[in-house]
């Protein structure tokens, strides 16, 4: 099993229709997959989750989970809990 260290959640007023993730603060649409929705899905705007819970939830591998929630992070769709481990990121 792979250490991946890292929480994420849902940011506040970021919304999912079909195969779009907005947010409207300030404004940013991206389209996204089936299986990244399946991986988004599983996030929660009231609890942060890692990247491994999520891709076992989702029968993904732990790297793309990983790469995909960073990558929505970096992008303001996802809030990032540093206090999990303050050296990562």
């Amino acid at each position: 099993m792979q250490d991946v260290q890292g929480l994420y959640r849902l940011r506040e007023g970021v919304r999912i229709q079909g195969n779009l993730i907005y947010r409207s603060d300030p404004l940013a649409v991206t389209r996204v997959n089936k299986s990244a929705l399946s991986l988004i899905d599983e996030l929660s705007k009231d609890h942060f989750r890692t990247a491994e819970e999520i891709a076992y939830s989702t029968n993904v591998e732990v790297s793309d989970a990983e790469s995909l929630l960073r990558s929505l992070f970096e992008r303001g769709f996802l809030a990032w809990n540093p206090e999990s481990n303050t050296e990562y990121q």
